[in-house]
């Protein structure tokens, strides 16, 4: 049973590195209308969309969380669906991208059975393509849009991940730039967005991966890949918000952003964080009720404590 933020409120935490990247403010005549995240387009081209701002300003003082494509996850099993013969394009799917293709090859009878019956569909389209004597960029162009509409859950899906913990070396070393970055805790029990809160869920570890057979809904089977890791990731007791990207990420590569400002209570620097950041991040916060804690590293021993500023 997924464990979900709508039935279990409470803290959680999210690591940042102090990076280059960039948000855009959009603005419709002189009116403030959103926050955008394209990373497609360089800094120069965003300018003319909008003002530029940084986009860890936009995480630790204004409170805005990011989502990405689990595309850029550095864990390649994360979100990964077994590959075929398990979900191998129904009969009725085959008979459609054959029909599709023969708008742009000729194809053999044999070749038909191939695509047709095959239990490896990908490999069986692949050797067919490539069977051709015309220009190879051609089949590329073909598998690659055969691949792009038969796995759009993981090219539309929008991720953003969350810890239960704020003290795990690991995560402060590999998610905030090497002790660099900041950890913001958002106390999501203050948080109205039902859909939000119904779509973060509590991620579940296990060394084996989800079975297809035991889920009459493809929908529920795909929830439950993106919300099952390893084991060996199990220290970061990790729980995801999952949002569906309007226009799909791969075509508009524009990210869904929310805004949790109201939900941040404290915000924790790192103990490698430049002073420069760390004065704008305690000045931002000063007189508010947001604490904002330094890291200090013990004398005794690996561990680290925080000391509110």
């Amino acid at each position: 049973m997924v464990t979900n933020l709508y039935d279990n409120p409470r803290k959680l935490y999210k690591y940042f590195p102090i990076s280059k990247e960039y948000a855009i403010k959009v603005v419709d005549n002189g009116k403030y209308v959103g926050l955008m995240f394209a990373p497609n387009l360089s800094r120069e081209d965003a300018s003319s969309v909008g003002k530029v701002i940084d986009k860890w300003r936009a995480i630790a003082l204004d409170g805005y969380i990011f989502y990405t494509s689990p595309q850029f996850f550095n864990d390649p099993f994360d979100t990964l669906l077994p590959k075929a013969p398990e979900i191998v394009p129904p009969l009725e799917e085959r008979k459609y991208i054959i029909d599709v293709l023969r708008r742009a090859v000729t194809i053999k009878k044999d070749e038909v059975d191939r695509l047709l019956y095959s239990d490896d569909f990908d490999r069986a389209l692949r050797i067919v393509l490539d069977s051709r004597h015309y220009d190879r960029s051609i089949s590329e162009e073909i598998f690659k849009a055969y691949k792009m509409d038969r796995i759009p859950y993981k090219e539309e899906v929008a991720i953003t991940c969350f810890s239960e913990v704020n003290n795990e070396q690991l995560m402060w070393a590999h998610y905030a730039g090497s002790y660099s970055g900041f950890c913001i805790e958002y106390d999501f029990s203050k948080s109205c967005d039902s859909a939000f809160l119904r779509g973060t869920a509590k991620v579940e570890y296990t060394n084996e991966k989800p079975c297809k057979d035991q889920f009459d809904d493809m929908g529920e089977y795909e929830s439950k890949v993106m919300l099952t890791k390893s084991e060996c990731w199990s220290y970061e007791k990790e729980w995801r918000s999952r949002k569906i990207a309007e226009y799909g990420l791969w075509k508009s590569k524009i990210y869904p952003i929310i805004d949790a400002h109201s939900c941040i209570t404290a915000i924790y620097l790192g103990c490698n964080m430049p002073d420069e950041y760390q004065k704008v991040i305690i000045d931002h916060y000063r007189n508010t009720e947001v604490k904002v804690f330094q890291m200090k590293l013990c004398d005794d021993k690996f561990d680290m404590y925080f000391e509110q500023c």
